[in-house]
């Protein structure tokens, strides 16, 4: 099968290697086009005012060729199927990302939003992420690999992606792949602003905790909080329609 492979987290990330072997010992044909830099959190943002580099780059897989791209993980999709892998693509993986990418996350992760360029485009195809610390990527490799042939056999769906996400301890309570949907939010922000005294103005700094909501049966958040590989069918529509008749009347009124 031939095989795009990207990430957010850069040409270098351990994971990205790690999937490349994996890929490669199955016999796929792969072809690696990822960020220069790290682009975690950068969502779906596509170059549109300047041109995208790219160039050959150097890659510890023997790969059909790996290039570093200097524009965004939906731009390196682009740039894959577009002009580097002449014939087409069959399939594109994004990662191993090191940290999840579940709930409303799915929405700010550039992992996901490379499948989603490549699903924009016809093809299927799969995000995984690994959560940290001490990431089990072998465990997500090993995941993908087989779902990548069972899809030999049976191909996704016309417009489904998947969204794999594989728990620090997944391993250790037997590696459970759950089939779940995507909802809540996994974190809870705080935010503390203050002065930035080389620069003038003030400074406003994130910090993070896992929520302490109890996330429903079935959802991607609470899969991975119970230990078990969430993979979450995904698509394209953002469309309400259960909202269409509320719409009705307010332009009525």
């Amino acid at each position: 099968m031939k095989v795009l492979l990207t990430n957010d987290d850069g040409i270098g990330a351990e994971g990205l290697v790690m999937m490349a072997r994996g890929l490669v010992s199955r016999g796929h044909e792969v072809l690696v086009t990822a960020p220069a830099f790290e682009c975690s959190g950068e969502s779906h943002r596509i170059t549109l005012k300047s041109a995208i580099s790219f160039r050959k780059r150097g890659f510890p897989v023997e790969v059909s060729g790996s290039y570093e791209v200097s524009g965004s993980p939906a731009d390196c999709v682009k740039i894959g199927m577009l002009h580097l892998f002449p014939g087409g693509v069959e399939l594109a993986v994004s990662g191993v990302n090191s940290g999840i990418n579940v709930g409303v996350d799915v929405l700010y992760s550039g992992t996901v939003a490379a499948a989603r360029e490549a699903l924009i485009r016809g093809i299927g195809a799969i995000a995984v992420s690994a959560q940290g610390p001490n990431q089990d990527y072998a465990l997500a490799v090993d995941t993908v690999l087989n779902l990548v042939d069972a899809l030999r056999k049976t191909p996704l769906p016309s417009g489904v992606m998947l969204n794999v996400n594989v728990p620090r301890d997944a391993r250790a309570k037997g590696g459970r792949v759950a089939v779940t949907y995507q909802d809540g939010n996994m974190f809870e922000e705080e935010g503390s602003v203050r002065e930035d005294p080389a620069q003038g103005g003030m400074l406003l700094e994130f910090k993070s905790r896992v929520s302490s909501r109890r996330f429903p049966a079935g959802s991607d958040c609470r899969a991975v909080l119970d230990g078990e590989i969430s993979a979450t069918p995904l698509g394209l529509d953002l469309n309400r329609t259960d909202a269409a008749d509320f719409l009705r009347g307010l332009l009525r009124s």
